[in-house]
């Protein structure tokens, strides 16, 4: 009340409009903020994370490990397309960046099968480079490791690539 006696209303207006404005502009900037975020830290193809991001997760989960904050060690499963080259040179590129774009997906479901299965783990996926993926599992041991590492062949396997009426089966290791 004293405010709307002192101050008249055309610069009460103009200073809510003003501060609408910044509020604005602050949730513009945090939402550009988030997507440089997610540029930075995923591989623009496959969408998984990319090896800076990965680095950097490796680098924070050994200092854990050297601090004896985590449990169990970490398991690392690097994967590879067998014979990526051959298939994009017979079916040609687009048929590549999808063939890599459909594994990724599948590497990263089985991935969220092993963070459900072990009740919420933070283990993921990044794109180490060409056709080879990382698989990072946090407080995971080497069977837990295994387990996971054969669902990702087998739902790979199970993909079901097609090239002009003909079936064409993509596998990793």
């Amino acid at each position: 009340d004293f405010l709307a006696k002192t101050v008249p209303e055309e610069v009460l207006y103009a200073k809510i409009k003003a501060m609408s404005r910044i509020a604005q502009l602050r949730s513009a900037l945090c939402s550009a903020n988030a997507r440089l975020e997610e540029l930075a830290t995923r591989d623009p193809l496959t969408g998984v994370y990319n090896r800076r991001h990965m680095d950097m997760r490796v680098d924070q989960l050994w200092d854990l490990a050297r601090v004896g904050q985590q449990a169990q060690g970490v398991a690392v499963l690097m994967i590879d397309v067998d014979n990526f080259k051959r298939y994009n040179d017979m079916y040609g590129h687009q048929a590549g960046d999808n063939c890599l774009i459909r594994v990724a997906d599948a590497i990263s479901s089985a991935v969220a099968c092993a963070n459900r299965d072990a009740g919420g783990k933070d283990a993921f996926v990044a794109r180490y480079g060409g056709e080879e993926f990382c698989v990072v599992l946090p407080e995971t041991d080497i069977q837990g490791a295994l387990t996971v590492a054969e669902r990702i062949r087998n739902m790979v396997a199970e993909l079901g690539f097609r090239w002009e009426e003909q079936a064409i089966t993509v596998t990793v290791s």
